[in-house]
C-alpha cells in the first residue's frame, strides 16, 4: 500500500535552491547590541565603536536548530522510483536540498539516486538534477559513475561534476581534463573546468600546456590567465624566463602583465623579486632590464605586492611612500600592510594621513593597527602624535557654509579615526579637542568623538559634556527654539537621528561615572512623549534608562520603578515601545533591587522568552531581584517543510531529526 504523501506544488523544472539554512544564533533585534554578542561581553580594544550597555549584563543568544520529518527519507525513496520525470527530478532536487540544510540519514538515498544517474533513457534534467545531489552528498563511492556520466553528457554535466572530482582527487579524471586542455573542439568554458580542476589537484604533467597556453597571445584573456593561474600554483619556481618573454615585447598588454604576475604566484629570489617590482610599477637597482612602463593596471600592481608581501613586507619599504598615495585603494592597502610591518617612528608617520583616506575599509585598517603599534613602547608616542595632528585641524564655527564644508569635507575621515583611536589608547590630552568636536558639522565625528570621551572617563569633562547633551537634547524635540539660543548644535544634522548614537555614548558615560547632575536629562528621556517629534532617540532613550539604572543600584526609586514597567509594558498597537526602550527599563528595574515589578517582569518573561532583548532582559532582572537561577531559553526548534514531497503525519518534537552537527547547548 502507498504511503500517503502530500503533494506540494512544484517549482519550475529549473529551480534553483533556496539559500542554505542551518543552525543559527537567534541574537538581539539591536544591531549595535550584536557588536557585543560578537565580542562576548568584552568592550572593543582596537577603537571600534561599542556599548558598555550591552555588554552589562550580555544577554547571550541561543540557537535555533532545523529539524526533519523522519518518513521524509522512505518517500523519497519511492518516489525516486516512479515513472515521471518530474517526480524523480523534484525528489532528487529535495534530496540535495535536505542534505544543505543538514538533514541526517540521507545516504540511503545515494543507492536509488545512483540507479537512475545510470538509467538508460534516462531524461537529462532528472540526470543533471541526481548528479548535482549525489555531489551535494559527498557520495564518493560513485565517482566513477559521474565520471561516466562528466564525458558523454556534455558541458553543463562538466561543470556539475568537475569541481567535486577534482575535490576527491579522482585520478581517472585527470587523463580527460588533459585531453579538454588541448581539444581545439571544446568550449572555452569547458577548457576552464579543465584547468581549474588540474591546478586543484596540483597536476605536475599539465604544466607544460598550461604553459603553452598562458604564453599564446591569440588565446583569449580568461582562458591565459587562468592557464596561468594554475601554472603559478603547480609550478613554483624555474619561470622568470617565461615573465622575461612577456614583458620583453614592445607591446607589452595588461593582459601579458597579469600573466606574468599569475606564474610568479610562488616564485621568490632576486630575479623574481625583480619582476615583481616592475609589475608593481616600481624601479629598482637590481634588474635595470626591469625599469616600469606605464602606468600598470592595479589588478596587476596587487597581484604583484601581494607576492612580495609575503616574501618580505621591507621590499617594499623604498617606494612606501608612492605607493601610499596611489589612485587605487587595494594597493593604498597593501602598501600600508608593508608600512606597518616596518614597526618605526617613520613608518608612523607615513600612516598618519590615511586615517583620512577616502576608502573607508583602509581607514579603519589602518587606525586598529595603529592601536596596536602604540603598545609597543618605542612607537607610542609617535602613535599619539601622528593621530593628535589628523585630530587637529581649523576652527570652522565662524567660516562661512562654503569654506566650512569644504573643510568639512576635506578632513571630517580623518577627525573620526583619530577620536577613536585617541580613545582607545586613553589619551585624555586630547579630551578638550574631543569635547570641542562633540558639535562637529558631522555625524560620523560626532559619535566618534562621544565615544573617545565615554573611554576616556575624565571627570572634569563631565560639565561641558552635559551642558552639550543638554543642548542637543533640546536639539531632538525643539530644533527651531535649540538652533535659535546655539546657532552650531544643528549644524551638519538633518534629523534627531543624527545626534542619537552620540547621545546613547554621552549617557552611557554619565552612568558610568554615576554622574548625578545628568540625572533629570536622563529622566527626561524614559517618557514615550508624543507626538513622535517630539520624542528622543530610541539610542539615546534606552541608554539614559540604563544609565538610571547605574545611578540606582541596589537602591530602589519605587516610581521610576514604576514608570519603566509601563515602558516595558507598552505594547500599544500603532505605536509600541522601542526594544531597546524595553529591555533597558528590564534591566534597570532589575539593577534597583526592587521586586514590587516581578509581576510584570515574569509576564513579559513568559510572553517574551523567545526574544533575546526581552526574555533575556527580564531573566536577568529576576535572578538578580530574587537570587535564583532561572533555565535560560533555548534551543528552539523549527520543522523544514520547505519540500515537495512530505509525509502527512506529525510528530512530537522529540520524534523529528536533529540536523547534522547541531550544535549541543544546556536546554537539549
Amino acid at each position: 500500500m502507498t504511503r500517503p504523501i502530500l503533494i506540494v506544488a512544484l517549482l519550475a523544472a529549473f529551480a534553483v535552491s533556496t539559500p542554505l539554512e542551518g543552525a543559527r544564533q537567534i541574537r538581539s533585534s539591536i544591531k549595535v547590541a550584536r557588536i557585543s554578542e560578537d565580542l562576548n561581553g568584552r568592550l572593543a580594544t582596537n577603537g571600534d565603536i561599542d556599548q558598555p550597555m550591552y555588554c552589562d549584563p550580555l544577554l547571550e543568544p541561543y540557537w535555533q536548530i532545523l529539524t526533519f520529518h523522519p518518513g521524509l527519507t522512505p518517500i523519497w525513496v519511492e518516489a525516486l522510483a516512479r515513472p515521471d520525470t518530474e517526480t524523480r527530478r523534484r525528489t532528487a532536487f529535495d534530496i540535495g536540498l535536505a542534505h544543505e540544510k543538514g538533514m541526517p540519514g540521507l545516504n540511503t538515498t545515494v543507492t536509488p539516486l545512483r540507479s537512475l544517474l545510470n538509467a538508460d533513457g534516462q531524461h537529462m534534467l532528472v540526470r543533471r538534477t541526481v548528479a548535482r545531489s549525489l555531489v551535494q552528498l559527498d557520495a564518493r563511492d560513485c565517482a566513477d559513475d559521474l565520471m561516466a556520466r562528466n564525458r558523454d553528457d556534455g558541458q553543463s554535466m562538466i561543470l556539475i561534476t568537475d569541481s567535486a572530482l577534482a575535490a576527491w582527487d579522482h585520478h581517472p579524471a585527470r587523463e580527460t581534463w588533459m585531453q579538454r586542455l588541448v581539444d581545439p573542439k571544446a568550449t572555452e568554458t569547458v577548457r576552464l573546468s579543465a584547468i581549474r580542476s588540474l591546478e586543484a589537484v596540483r597536476h605536475e604533467p599539465a604544466a607544460a600546456e598550461l604553459q603553452k597556453i598562458a604564453m599564446d597571445r591569440p588565446q583569449g584573456p580568461r582562458l591565459r590567465v587562468t592557464a596561468a593561474r594554475a601554472l603559478g600554483a603547480i609550478a613554483t619556481s624555474g619561470n622568470e624566463s617565461l615573465v622575461d618573454e612577456l614583458l620583453g615585447v614592445d607591446d607589452v598588454r595588461t593582459v601579458d602583465r597579469l600573466v606574468a604576475a599569475r606564474i610568479l604566484a610562488k616564485h621568490e629570489g632576486e630575479q623574481a623579486v625583480a619582476q615583481l617590482m616592475a609589475l608593481a610599477q616600481v624601479a629598482t637597482p637590481l634588474k635595470a632590464r626591469y625599469e616600469p612602463q606605464s602606468r600598470h593596471d592595479p589588478s596587476v600592481v596587487v597581484l604583484a605586492l601581494t607576492r612580495l608581501l609575503e616574501i618580505d613586507p621591507l621590499l617594499i619599504k623604498p617606494v612606501g611612500d608612492a605607493l601610499l598615495l596611489d589612485r587605487d585603494a587595494s594597493v593604498r592597502r597593501l602598501a600600508a600592510q608593508a608600512v606597518i610591518a616596518q614597526k618605526t617612528p617613520h613608518a608612523v608617520a607615513q600612516l598618519g594621513p590615511l586615517l583620512n583616506d577616502l576608502n573607508p575599509d583602509l581607514r579603519i585598517y589602518v587606525r586598529r593597527h595603529l592601536v596596536d603599534l602604540a603598545k609597543l613602547v618605542h612607537l607610542s608616542t609617535p602613535v599619539r602624535d601622528a593621530a593628535t595632528t589628523e585630530l587637529s585641524g581649523t576652527p570652522w564655527r565662524e567660516l562661512e557654509l562654503d569654506p566650512m564644508a569644504a573643510l568639512v569635507r576635506e578632513s571630517w575621515r580623518g577627525h573620526e579615526q583619530a577620536a577613536l583611536l585617541l580613545g582607545a589608547l586613553d589619551h585624555e590630552a586630547a579630551a578638550d579637542r574631543l569635547i570641542d568636536l562633540l558639535e562637529y558639522p558631522r555625524v560620523e565625528v560626532r559619535v566618534a568623538a562621544g565615544t573617545a570621551l565615554r573611554r576616556l572617563q575624565v571627570q572634569e569633562t563631565l560639565p561641558p559634556v552635559l551642558e552639550y547633551a543638554e543642548r542637543a537634547a533640546m536639539w531632538q524635540v525643539d530644533r527651531e527654539n535649540a538652533v535659535a539660543k546655539h546657532p552650531h548644535i544643528g549644524k551638519g544634522l538633518e534629523t534627531k537621528i543624527d545626534v542619537d548614537q552620540q547621545m546613547s555614548q554621552l549617557m552611557q558615560l554619565f552612568g558610568i561615572l554615576k554622574y548625578r547632575p545628568a540625572e533629570q536629562l536622563m529622566r527626561r528621556h524614559v517618557p514615550k512623549t508624543k507626538p513622535i517629534s517630539k520624542r528622543h532617540g530610541n539610542a539615546a532613550r534606552g541608554a539614559a534608562i540604563w544609565a538610571l539604572g547605574q545611578l540606582y543600584r541596589d537602591n530602589p526609586d519605587e516610581a521610576l520603578a514604576g514608570q519603566l514597567a509601563e515602558r516595558l509594558n507598552d505594547t500599544e498597537l500603532l505605536d509600541p515601545e522601542v526594544v531597546e526602550v524595553r529591555r533597558a527599563s528590564a534591566i534597570t528595574i532589575g539593577r534597583m533591587g526592587t521586586g514590587a515589578q516581578n509581576g510584570t517582569l515574569e509576564t513579559w518573561l513568559d510572553m517574551g522568552k523567545a526574544s533575546v532583548d526581552l526574555g533575556g532582559a527580564c531573566r536577568w532582572a529576576l535572578m538578580r531581584i530574587n537570587s535564583t537561577e532561572i533555565e535560560p531559553y533555548g534551543p528552539s526548534y523549527r520543522e523544514v517543510r520547505s519540500f515537495s514531497l512530505r509525509p502527512i503525519a506529525k510528530l512530537e518534537g522529540d520524534e523529528m531529526l536533529r540536523e547534522r552537527d547541531a550544535p549541543v547547548t544546556e536546554g537539549d
